[in-house]
């Protein structure tokens, strides 16, 4: 008798899940300079533009600094994230669709 084996495979991860406090909110923005992380999507660009433009139009923001991630896929560097962050009172991180 020719017996065949079968294997069974998985492919959920385990995923340890750990607590983090938020960031403190930036309060009032009149007057701060906002710091927009891009994630490089279709429209990104798109949207990115219109929330620069509400910021300053609408919230009073001084001015806004753009970070582009290279790769959408894979974490940012703790180095491009202290590049943004040094360069601004708060940041947002936006995607497009």
């Amino acid at each position: 008798m020719n017996e065949k084996q079968i294997t069974i495979l998985n492919p959920q991860s385990e995923v340890e899940v750990t607590q983090q406090k938020l960031s403190p909110r930036a309060g009032d923005l009149r007057g701060k300079v906002a710091g927009l992380l891009v994630v490089p999507m279709s429209t990104s660009g798109d949207f990115i533009d219109r929330i620069e433009e509400l910021l300053i139009e609408k919230y009073g923001v001084a001015r806004v600094v753009k970070k582009w991630k290279v790769n959408s896929t894979k974490p940012s560097t703790p180095e491009f994230l202290n590049e943004i962050t040094s360069q601004s009172d708060f940041a947002v991180v936006g995607v497009g669709t």
